[in-house]
C-alpha cells in the first residue's frame, strides 16, 4: 500500500497483491486503514470516527510518503 495513481484516476492510496495474496487481502487492508471507525458513545450511541488515514492527515502527516508492506510467511 502506498500513494500512487492508477491510469484514468486521481492520485490516492493504491494497494497491490501478488503470489499467495488476493484482492480480499487488499480489501482487508483498505478496510482497516481507510474506512471510518465505528465506536459507541454512551450518550450518542453508535458514531463513526475518522479512518486511520484521515486521522494521520488531520495530525499533519503527508500521506504521499506512507508505505505499508507485509509478506506471507514461508511455509516449510
Amino acid at each position: 500500500m502506498r500513494w500512487g495513481k492508477i491510469p484514468h484516476d486521481k492520485p490516492d492510496m493504491c494497494l497491490a497483491w501478488g503470489d499467495g495474496c488476493s484482492k480480499r487481502d487488499g480489501a482487508l487492508l483498505h478496510w482497516l486503514l481507510a474506512s471510518p471507525r465505528k465506536d459507541y458513545q454512551h450518550d450518542k450511541g453508535v458514531v463513526f470516527e475518522p479512518s486511520f488515514l484521515e486521522e494521520l492527515e488531520a495530525r499533519g502527516y503527508d500521506l504521499t510518503t506512507l508505505r505499508f508492506s507485509v509478506r506471507k510467511k514461508v511455509r516449510l
